[in-house]
């Protein structure tokens, strides 16, 4: 759902006329414009994004070459949503398109050769309805989503002697992914008394994977079941499934309670229960307290439960000599616990907050099942650390927001990640 910007902004930011040019470091180019029309019973809302930049330099290690390969990692976006509503009914439309190009694919760097393409549209029609004091919501959206990447897989020369007809070509493949899926939600907000209120809901969801597609100069099925010599095509043309394709039904239901205890504590308690098809359900649940210390401070507690069920292409890896469909993969949950204490003034905020992670059943894909590779789940990982966050209104124009994140400890899959986060707005 990050991936739809757009969306975010006009829902967030309605009723905006706006253009914003925006240049910087490394070719950087982004132009972004949000308009809007209002009648008495019509709304109309566009945002418009594209983003171009160079790339930075780099001198990387490369798993096709002895010595680091010199690369860098231009990209482009473009980001289209319109939303139209008449009364209490809106229409959301999205178009998402992100291209990249050199730097690294599939562990291996090609300036030639390697390039990205991630594309995804998303639709959605709600319809509003409120009985007195409840107010719900039904919604069917549909989304989109395709992959496409290029990559070279081997050095050249390295399959001359086990291809027939020999070739001396670097193994390349084209790799396509494409799936959408439905969503049917019934979104529900019942307010009670002024103490209480209550949210509740229903939704139905389809995913269907329906490509999952390499094609190469090679074939990779008989290069990765070691079916020698193996067929070679100068077109690149030979077809070979990367994971099974397949889809799957899951629905959900959740509630959540606010309850006003006293005039200095809110408290809320909510719970959500998510049933796959093709897998086991998952009971999630949440609690926070928000306690009123003064005027302008305030201290809350919070702790909140979440779950990844593995995906369609974890769960139908295609079996070969080296790799292995695991079974017995379960469900990644995580459990957050976090305190902060908010100082919140007229024209400044300041805030410090503590949190505490314990992951479960991470999956990774770096897992070996019978001497093949495959997809696992590891032990338990905890990660904990440190936030702050201030903003400053410095006059009817000017806003600053500044966040620092210091992790005490990172779990160990997450060896990659930086220990210190730091953004300036």
């Amino acid at each position: 759902s990050g991936a739809f910007l757009g969306v975010i902004n006009i829902v967030t930011v309605e009723g905006n006329n706006s253009i914003k040019a925006t240049a910087g470091q490394a070719g950087r180019k982004e132009l972004q414009g949000q308009f809007s029309l209002r009648s008495d019973r019509w709304q109309f809302d566009t945002f418009l994004s594209g983003y171009q930049d160079d790339g930075e330099d780099y001198l990387l290690d490369d798993k096709l070459k002895t010595v680091p390969t010199a690369t860098s990692d231009p990209q482009s976006t473009e980001n289209y949503a319109f939303r139209l509503g008449h009364r209490d009914t809106v229409v959301t439309v999205e178009h998402v398109n992100i291209e990249s190009e050199d730097y690294y694919s599939v562990s291996a760097i090609n300036n030639d050769l390697n390039e990205q393409r991630h594309f995804a549209n998303f639709a959605a029609i709600e319809q509003g309805m409120q009985w007195g004091n409840l107010k719900s919501t039904v919604q069917l959206s549909y989304s989109e989503n395709e992959l496409n990447y290029t990559a070279q897989a081997t050095n050249v020369g390295q399959l001359a002697a086990v291809s027939s007809p020999s070739s001396s070509e670097a193994l390349v493949g084209d790799v396509l992914y494409q799936s959408h899926s439905w969503l049917l939600q019934w979104l529900n907000d019942w307010y009670i008394d002024d103490d209480n209120s209550l949210q509740f809901g229903v939704e139905r969801q389809q995913e269907q994977l329906d490509t999952a597609r390499v094609l190469a100069n090679f074939d990779t099925q008989m290069l990765a079941n070691r079916q020698f010599p193996i067929t070679y095509s100068p077109a690149g043309d030979i077809y070979n499934k990367v994971v099974e394709t397949g889809s799957r039904n899951i629905a959900g239901i959740y509630a959540q309670l606010q309850h006003r205890l006293n005039a200095r504590t809110d408290i809320t308690a909510g719970a959500r229960y998510d049933d796959y098809e093709d897998f086991d359900g998952q009971f999630s649940m949440r609690f926070s307290v928000v306690r009123r210390l003064s005027e302008h401070d305030f201290l809350k507690v919070f702790y909140g439960e979440a779950f990844r069920a593995p995906s369609l292409n974890q769960m139908n890896v295609r079996e070969t000599l080296t790799v292995a469909r695991n079974p017995d993969l379960e469900a990644e949950t995580i459990r957050t616990t976090e305190l902060v204490w908010l100082s919140q003034q007229a024209l400044y905020s300041f805030s410090v907050g503590a949190f505490y992670n314990v992951i479960d059943n991470s999956i990774e894909s770096s897992g070996f099942l019978n001497g093949k590779r495959t997809n696992v789940n590891v032990d338990q990982e905890i990660s904990n650390g440190l936030e702050f966050e201030t903003s400053v209104q410095l006059d009817s124009y000017w806003l600053v927001r500044a966040g620092f994140t210091e992790f005490l400890k990172l779990p160990e899959s997450s060896f990659r990640e930086s220990e210190r986060l730091f953004s300036l707005i």
